[in-house]
């Protein structure tokens, strides 16, 4: 493997642990709740039913893009998702966080991160195996149920480059994330709108490229959620650029007995995409009995 391209596969793997430990640490989509008012990881990622097991496969493929393993309680057990050849395989405490991430090369795992929390000071430390092309570590504030809410970022080098904050509704619910630079200046903002349910139906990206003046900020990317009578998603559209122009438009079928979708397809409105991956791609679920 080349330097570039490794260089490139790890800056993948860092953005794949930064959203598990998202995904891990706060909630995605909601659609019930249990007795205690808070939503298992299988309920986090938008699942129906006793889920053990999810993978998601390109129409024509044998080989999963990605799977993720759940416990009988609904917390996170593994995930793995295919970077070019290459899976990166995660593995999770009994509270669904991530604790570790290997890099399998012709069947030898590597090790590339591992993550340390402190339960007493509510703080998760990340800590990444390449030095030469990755931070050294990153490191979280947590509220007291592990939801985000700061994570600060630095260079291989070790400098500060700047940080990301988070904000929730009472609930729990994901609502605002705001990625600052050194200077604490946003360049980058998330909102998130949620129906009654706790279902998304927005994600609106905000850019701020003039860190003089951050009122301009333009809506770069949105992304907006249907469902239907029973509760399932259906459909979701993407809306890119200044503009605002479609992009994307997925559309959700084949809902099995619990109310899952086995069947998704994906429209690109630019043809880009599609150029590179099938427009259909099948979910195969495994449940506890």
């Amino acid at each position: 493997m080349t330097r570039n391209k490794k260089a490139k596969n790890l800056s993948v793997i860092v953005f794949g642990i930064l959203v598990s430990m998202l995904l891990s640490c706060t909630l995605v989509f909601a659609q019930t709740r249990n007795e205690t008012n808070k939503l298992s990881d299988r309920e986090k990622d938008g699942l129906l039913g006793p889920v053990k097991s999810m993978a998601f496969f390109f129409d024509g493929s044998s080989t999963p893009i990605w799977t993720k393993c759940y416990r009988e309680d609904g917390s996170r057990e593994t995930a793995e998702y295919m970077i070019g050849t290459n899976p990166i395989i995660q593995t999770f405490d009994n509270k669904g966080r991530i604790i570790k991430s290997e890099l399998s090369i012709q069947g030898k795992k590597e090790l590339t991160s591992y993550s340390i929390y402190d339960d007493t000071n509510h703080t998760c430390t990340t800590y990444f195996q390449d030095p030469k092309h990755l931070p050294k570590e990153i490191i979280q504030k947590l509220t007291d149920d592990g939801n985000a809410l700061e994570t600060t970022h630095y260079s291989p080098n070790g400098d500060y480059i700047g940080n990301t904050l988070y904000q929730y509704t009472e609930t729990g619910l994901l609502v605002l994330m705001i990625k600052n630079n050194k200077h604490g200046m946003p360049f980058e903002t998330y909102k998130t709108l949620y129906d009654l349910y706790g279902r998304i139906l927005e994600i609106n990206r905000f850019d701020n490229k003039n860190y003089k003046d951050p009122k301009q900020s333009i809506l770069a990317h949105k992304e907006c959620y249907t469902y239907d009578s029973e509760g399932r998603l259906t459909e979701k559209r993407i809306y890119m650029g200044s503009d605002q122009r479609l992009s994307t438009i997925i559309t959700y079928m084949d809902f099995d007995q619990y109310g899952n979708s086995t069947k998704q397809i994906h429209e690109d409105a630019d043809r880009f995409l599609n150029k590179f991956f099938p427009p259909i791609k099948f979910v195969k679920y495994e449940y506890f009995e």
